[in-house]
C-alpha cells in the first residue's frame, strides 16, 4: 500500500485526458462491489482452495461495463480450469490460454508465474 498513491499519481500524469484512471485500495471483494470498469484484471485467484472465491469472481464479473474485458491470471492449469468452471457457472463464456513464454515447460513447473489466463468474453448488454 506504500506505493499506491504514487502509482495513482503516475496514471494521472501519464493519461491527463482521463482516458485511464487507476484506483488502488484494500477491500473485501466478496462483500464490496467494484466500480464499473472497462477492463478488470484478477491476479492469481485462489479458487481451488474454496472460501470466498466464487463471490469474489462474481463481483468481478458484475462490475464490467458493456463490452468490458475481464482476465484472470493464474500460475497453474488446474487453477485456470477451476476459475473457468466457476465463471461458466455464472453463465459466462471463457477460454484458457497459456502465456507463450512458458509453452513447452512441464505442466507443474515451479516458478511459472501468471502462466495461464482465463479470458472472459465481453458482456453483450
Amino acid at each position: 500500500q506504500t506505493w499506491w498513491s504514487a502509482w495513482e499519481a503516475w496514471a494521472k500524469h501519464a493519461y491527463p485526458e482521463g482516458s485511464i484512471t487507476l484506483q488502488l485500495k484494500a477491500q473485501d471483494l466478496a462483500q464490496v462491489p467494484l466500480p464499473k470498469s472497462g477492463l478488470v484484471m484478477g491476479l492469481h485467484p485462489e479458487v481451488t482452495n474454496g472460501g470466498p472465491w466464487p463471490a469474489i469472481l462474481k463481483n468481478a464479473l458484475d462490475c464490467r461495463l458493456p463490452g468490458g474485458r475481464l482476465v484472470f491470471a493464474t500460475f497453474y492449469q488446474h487453477e485456470a480450469n477451476e476459475t473457468k468452471r466457476v465463471c461458466e457457472g455464472f453463465g459466462e463464456v471463457c477460454e484458457v490460454v497459456e502465456n507463450p513464454f512458458y509453452i513447452g515447460e512441464p505442466p507443474n513447473s515451479v516458478g511459472t508465474f501468471l502462466r495461464f489466463a482465463v479470458i472472459v468474453a465481453p458482456r453483450a448488454d
